[in-house]
């Protein structure tokens, strides 16, 4: 926990103030400022873009609640261990990471909570990108496309 600390310490000055998942879009805005685009609606879910520091956050809303926070960095650069550390961290809601990636496709990495349905992150190295969200958000996108097709 200490490393944690440290590294959330270290990496603060990525985004002066971090969002959370299951914050409110009113929150998110106090934090980031307004979106940069229009939103982008699927179905219930609405997606808004802030760039925030030398960040581009993507924050997906359902019922106006956060669930769940893209990051990738404007110049498309890597995002480091450190900064990757950082978001899990203040997006941990009380459920403890278990902070040892999986590698579950080449080129991805998969973090989960302790319990492994109350948080998930995955970072996709081809497109430089982290998601962290929660495993039933997933299962309500996954639902919603099969009902779709």
């Amino acid at each position: 926990m200490r490393l944690a600390a440290y590294f959330l310490f270290v990496s603060l000055p990525i985004v002066p103030a971090i969002a959370h998942l299951e914050d409110t879009e009113a929150e998110i805005e106090q934090k980031y400022g307004k979106p940069v685009l229009a939103a982008e609606m699927d179905g219930p879910v609405k997606s808004l873009p802030y760039a925030v520091a030398d960040m581009i956050i993507v924050v997906k809303f359902e019922g106006g609640i956060s669930q769940g926070e893209g990051y990738s960095k404007k110049d498309r650069s890597e995002i480091s261990a450190e900064e990757i550390i950082t978001f899990l961290s203040a997006n941990e809601g009380g459920h403890k990471w278990t902070f040892s990636a999986k590698s579950i496709a080449p080129g991805v990495l998969e973090w989960r909570s302790e319990n492994r349905r109350s948080r998930v992150a995955v970072y996709r190295a081809q497109e430089k990108a982290l998601f962290i969200t929660t495993q039933d958000f997933l299962d309500r996108v996954k639902a919603r496309t099969e009902k779709r097709e």
